[in-house]
């Protein structure tokens, strides 16, 4: 949905393409792995050799085997700072090769450190462990750190891992740094504590959609056999002029095109807009290697498909369009359309819909305070039925907790909150950082009864939330519904 009811008609032509910065992926349907251009994914895996341990497989199970992940068979890329064994050994258990790490904690704050991993500021990253343990007891205190300093935890510490199985244990987080640490420690009293390691892996990730499905960026919708995956600002795959671009893979070898709206294209409220009026679409696009893969198209059910000009290869074209739509038709939709080959990729940005015979390039523009609803669903990863102390307060990344669904940047939420406490006239809220105005709330009126609550709260300048609250609460869910994508 978009908001275009303070639009000033002859400043600039109204975007009619609703979520056209695809900043927002309610229906992304995990995270996956960033490797180059003409993989499945987009970025780059910052793993060097023999510091990123273990075959890795990446994240969600792909066959994905990024360069650098090797074979546990060696302690290169690690620093020892007390365990009382550091090795490679074969387990004979390992769920990935041959040998995986042996680490023999003998005190408290034994740790181990992963070299330093140079990362992009900005971007998302998901990091995997493969573990178990043997021994110990009820005082061992297994823990992975991650941050931005030796031995650091500015992004996660993570405490109390304990597992006689082969476990994964995973965290998403933002980088703020160029570098990355990680640190594996034992912060327990008693017993001995033996962790093995099978495999550590850290990858660039983004949300996608690659199901045979017709899910698509909110507002949008695709078809099966194209994947299609959000594209980080990086210096070739996305255009000056927005931060994101969409990927395109075509994995059929047809027609295949991500289209807009999603769900309403043949609803006459939607189809009778446009009937008999004259339209442009435009849009940034990039072909990757060939010059007959990407087009900007229209489609109604009178005339089919009428699309553009392909774009050339390996360069950011603009692709302009203007039909005139007949009268009777009774289903429209734009498009950007993929009719190569099959595995042919391609990138878009900055796509425009407007009524007219011309946008021209350069004068892409999102509607002013343009509203996304989110079409998926969308609750904050650490934040589903949990309990939070009174001293909890803290910043939350909103793309971090929502796996990238929810981009950078964002201005406003339209949340919804749940939670209790044991006590009355106690509070749980958010603003726009700490100090910012307040929005959403919770105020108990009754002890130990949840209280759920309904409304929007400003971000702040990165589309961060800041959390408060003046008691224990629990049974704590944060969700959004909504977001403002554009002040």
């Amino acid at each position: 949905m978009t908001d275009i009811r303070h639009y000033e008609i002859g400043i600039s032509q109204v975007n009619l393409l609703t979520n056209s910065s695809f900043g927002v992926w309610s229906n992304s349907e995990d995270l996956y792995v960033a490797v180059t251009s003409g993989g499945s994914t987009v970025g780059d895996v910052p793993c060097t050799t023999n510091v990123c341990v273990g075959r890795g497989l990446a994240p969600n199970n792909s066959a994905t085997t990024p360069t650098g992940d090797t074979e546990a068979d060696t302690t290169t890329g690690w620093t020892n700072v007390g365990f009382g064994q550091f090795e490679s050994v074969n387990e004979t258990s390992e769920p990935d090769g041959t040998y995986s790490l042996h680490l023999t904690a003998i005190a408290n704050s034994d740790r181990a450190r992963m070299d330093t991993v140079t990362v992009e500021i900005g971007k998302l990253y998901e990091l995997n462990i493969v573990y178990k343990t043997l021994m110990g007891d009820s005082e061992s205190a297994l823990t992975f750190a991650l941050g931005t300093s030796s031995d650091g935890s500015e992004y996660v510490s993570s405490t109390g891992q304990w597992s006689n199985t082969w476990t994964t244990w995973t965290h998403v987080f933002e980088a703020t740094t160029t570098s990355f640490y990680l640190s594996i420690w034992e912060y327990g009293t008693s017993n001995d504590v033996e962790v093995f390691i099978d495999q550590v892996s850290l990858h660039e990730v983004t949300p996608g959609i690659v199901g045979a499905n017709a899910l698509g960026p909110d507002g949008w919708f695709k078809d099966t056999a194209l994947d299609i995956w959000r594209q980080h600002t990086d210096s070739t795959y996305t255009k000056g002029g927005s931060f994101y671009s969409v990927k395109l893979k075509n994995t059929g070898g047809g027609n295949e095109a991500l289209k807009w709206p999603s769900g309403i294209y043949n609803n006459e409220s939607h189809y009778r807009r446009f009937a008999g009026r004259t339209l442009t679409m435009g849009a940034w696009v990039y072909s990757v290697s060939v010059s007959d893969n990407i087009r900007v198209s229209f489609y109604d059910n009178i005339t089919g498909i009428t699309s553009s000009a392909a774009a050339a290869a390996d360069a950011w074209v603009w692709l302009e369009i203007t039909v005139t739509v007949p009268t009777n038709i009774t289903d429209f939709r734009a498009m950007l359309l993929t009719d190569g080959d099959a595995n042919d990729i391609a990138y878009v940005s900055q796509p425009m819909l407007v009524f007219g015979s011309s946008i021209g390039q350069g004068n892409y523009v999102q509607p002013p305070r343009e509203m996304v609803w989110l079409e998926g669903g969308c609750s904050f990863t650490d934040f589903i039925d949990v309990s939070l102390l009174s001293t909890d307060d803290q910043l939350i990344n909103v793309e971090v907790q929502t796996n990238g669904k929810i981009p950078k940047g964002t201005v406003a939420y339209l949340m919804i909150l749940d939670g209790q406490s044991t006590a009355v006239d106690k509070t749980l809220y958010f603003q726009g950082g700490s100090g910012g105005p307040i929005g959403v709330f919770i105020f108990t009126t009754v002890a130990n009864q949840t209280h759920k609550t309904a409304g929007w709260t400003l971000a702040d300048g990165n589309g961060d939330m800041y959390l408060s609250l003046d008691a224990n609460f629990s049974d704590v869910t944060i969700q959004i519904r909504a977001v403002q994508v554009v002040p």
